[in-house]
């Protein structure tokens, strides 16, 4: 009969040294196994806020490299990367990186929780660091714009993106605006984002008409 996640966290932490958080202690060895289960996934998410310094993390999400794909595509382990990213030193989130650009980055946009794990990314990770991503998203930023999940990565890009990549995009933004304006999904990309959200952003980044080239026609649906 298989394990349940409990015996295996309790048959794990009797072997793991006890100058470490009971948390970390109970799940260390068993991330990926863990990270795939409901509960396991909660203890994780514990675990990576408990842990003491930025080594103990980095010893707990070394687990994970190898399968950042299929974590992140797994309704539970999405959370786990999500955490990872948002407790771990920016640089030690670059196995993460690394593996969803070798992976694809559209395909990671248009997943339901790629697009989050990137978010959580471009909140996080500097400009310089997120470079491969921003290029793949610029190369197919008009398809990107139109979809139901990766439209909100397009926004982050925006967002937290280097000057370079922003201007490539604003850029597209504003010689396709008419056919992006018509677009259901694109509207909310560059309607409600540049409008309420991202104007101040465009106008620093892209002085001059290009941000209200790009701005104009969401604008005037409102």
């Amino acid at each position: 009969m298989p394990q349940r996640p409990s015996d295996l966290q309790e048959e794990a932490a009797a072997e793991r040294p006890n100058y470490l958080p009971h948390a970390v202690m109970s799940v260390r060895g068993l991330v990926w196994k863990l990270a795939k289960d409901a509960d396991g996934c909660r203890a994780l998410q514990q675990a990576f806020e408990e842990a003491g310094c930025d080594d103990v993390r980095v010893l707990l999400a070394s687990e994970l490299q190898t399968h950042v794909w299929d974590a992140m595509k797994c309704d539970n382990a999405n959370h786990v990367l999500q955490k990872c990213i948002g407790t771990m030193r920016p640089m030690d989130s670059q196995f993460i990186i690394d593996e969803l650009v070798h992976a694809g980055v559209a395909k990671t946009a248009r997943h339901r929780h790629g697009c989050r794990v990137l978010q959580r990314l471009y909140e996080l990770c500097a400009p310089d660091q997120m470079r491969p991503i921003s290029e793949d998203l610029v190369k197919d930023a008009l398809p990107l714009c139109r979809h139901i999940f990766a439209k909100y990565v397009m926004q982050h890009l925006i967002e937290h993106g280097s000057d370079e990549h922003v201007a490539a995009l604003t850029q597209m933004l504003a010689l396709h605006a008419p056919a992006l304006g018509a677009d259901g999904s694109a509207y909310a990309a560059i309607g409600s984002w540049c409008a309420a959200q991202c104007l101040g952003a465009l106008r620093l980044k892209c002085p001059g008409e290009l941000g209200a080239v790009a701005l104009a026609p969401a604008c005037s649906a409102y």
